[in-house]
């Protein structure tokens, strides 16, 4: 996928034309900071309950509603350009079903399909995602933000418990008190007293003691997980 942002100017204002996504056959225009995109309104209402409720149905011959012309778009408040061309590619995707995309261009699609109600789409990010290498700090926040079924953080979790350094001052900024917090128990039961010899105090870099089954066990108690 290529997330370069390109665009053409449209009169005297500082709003663009995407060169992309402005598209002739389109029947709905977004405004996304300051470009514009021309696309099909039928990829947004046919699995999104959040366009459903917002977007105009097309206007009559002579009649103008919000999103039918480049002076009056509907605006995605909140969204970044580079986001919104990255989901677009699901849809105009020239390769039909073969997506090509790296995690930071998954997780823009993951982020609007969750705050936009895409489900299917939602679904489509998490499966390429997961087919990605992605280092566990950044997983779990990802998908906490975006309410991701959390049973698919397991080995994540394991591995912030298993490994020698305990969280920076910054990772556990970046995961929040409460998941520091339990990743911190976790690494605490995971370095449990069998494994400290006499004499020696048990630290966060104390080797693990737990098994591996075992220490499944406890990360899916700690998060309350079914799975």
């Amino acid at each position: 996928m290529n997330s370069a942002v390109a665009a053409s100017p449209i009169g005297t204002e500082k709003v663009l034309r995407h060169n992309e996504y402005y598209i002739q056959g389109g029947d709905v225009i977004f405004r996304v900071e300051n470009f514009l995109f021309r696309v099909h309104r039928f990829f947004f209402v046919r699995e999104s309950a959040y366009f459903r409720e917002r977007l105009p149905h097309p206007p009559p011959p002579g009649e103008f509603s919000k999103g039918s012309s480049d002076t009056n778009p509907f605006s995605l408040d909140d969204t970044l350009a580079t986001d919104f061309q990255r989901f677009l590619w699901v849809f105009y995707n020239p390769k039909y079903s073969l997506y090509s995309a790296n995690v930071e261009e998954w997780t823009s699609i993951l982020k609007l399909s969750h705050q936009w109600q895409f489900p299917e789409v939602k679904s489509l990010a998490l499966r390429e995602i997961e087919q990605l290498p992605m280092e566990p700090i950044n997983k779990i926040v990802v998908y906490h933000a975006y309410d991701v079924d959390r049973d698919l953080l397991i080995e994540s979790y394991a591995a912030l418990t298993t490994r020698d350094e305990p969280l920076s001052l910054e990772e556990g900024q970046m995961l929040g008190l409460e998941t520091a917090l339990i990743i911190a128990r976790a690494r605490e039961l995971a370095r449990g007293p069998s494994g400290v010899k006499r004499g020696h105090s048990r630290t966060a870099s104390s080797p693990v003691t737990l098994a591996a089954n075992d220490l499944e066990a406890v990360i899916k108690d700690l998060f309350k997980l079914d799975a």
